[in-house]
């Protein structure tokens, strides 16, 4: 089971591709799937409309409730 799920939102990757609508699957403070997810999570965000970057992923984690979470600013 994931921690957090982040759903259709539009991934920026950093390798230069164009951005891609995905899910994005975070376990242990990492990012763990890109793509579509259909795994189970213990809390799930719907991030249509919005950009997620390695940054955003780490802030949307952040607002997950877990004692895992281990943010900088």
């Amino acid at each position: 089971m994931l921690d957090c799920l982040i759903k259709n939102g539009t991934v920026v990757d950093g390798t230069g591709q164009k951005p891609f609508i995905a899910d994005v699957g975070i376990q242990g403070g990492r990012i763990t799937h890109i793509g579509q997810v259909n795994e189970a999570a213990k809390e799930t965000m719907d991030a249509s409309g919005l950009w997620i970057t390695h940054l955003t992923a780490s802030t949307f984690w952040c607002k997950c409730r877990t004692t895992r979470c281990a943010c900088t600013s």
